[in-house]
């Protein structure tokens, strides 16, 4: 592999001659671990449904899926002043990790809304990220129950972070986040929520 081969391509990015025996290889980082909840919440009827239903897309679409309610509350901005997001658009994510709010750029790479059915979010990290993965949020409507479906496919790439957080930490933070997301979605449904979010 050459120098300006090297110099051009991102970290990871495996850089041959031929065709790698093990295109693997470049992986930075952990390896990619699934850090997912799901929950169904039941309504008295499907009208009552249908509106728990629109109601938590309408926050999903606003990217309110992040707790407001705590201390240092993770925060997604839109860009050019927009108030939903829109399929491929780009989206900020500022996370609190120990000491300081980190900035990560996602991508809505899908985007499929069935108004009272079904929904389906994905947000990709783009290189500018603390992670490598992304984030799918998938939500049903089955007669009178809402299944709310929520992961976070990811890998922390920055070695200093690794060291900073350790796998434990990270770990236990990924699947309480999980946890609290699918919660904070659920209470749209039912419209528990009593402060708004961001």
């Amino acid at each position: 592999m050459s120098c300006a081969s090297q110099a051009i391509a991102p970290a990871g990015t495996l850089v041959t001659t031929g065709i790698p025996s093990d295109p693997f290889a470049g992986q930075i980082g952990w390896d990619e671990e699934k850090f997912a909840d799901r929950v169904t919440v039941s309504l008295r009827d499907e009208d009552a449904a249908r509106s728990g239903f629109d109601r938590c897309i309408g926050k999903v679409l606003q990217m309110h899926i992040f707790d407001p309610r705590a201390d240092k509350p993770t925060v997604v901005s839109l860009p050019g002043g927009k108030s939903v997001i829109e399929l491929d658009m780009l989206v900020a994510i500022s996370v609190y990790l120990d000491i300081r709010y980190v900035t990560s750029l996602e991508r809505v790479s899908v985007l499929e809304h069935s108004p009272g059915e079904s929904f389906i979010c994905c947000l990709s990290g783009c290189q500018e990220n603390v992670i490598d993965g992304y984030y799918r949020i998938k939500i049903q409507r089955l007669f009178n129950d809402i299944i709310i479906d929520y992961a976070k496919v990811q890998s922390l790439t920055s070695g200093l972070m690794r060291l900073i957080v350790g796998r434990d930490k990270y770990r236990s933070r990924n699947h309480a986040s999980a946890k609290k997301t699918t919660a904070l979605l659920a209470s749209y449904v039912t419209d528990e929520l009593s402060v708004d979010p961001q």
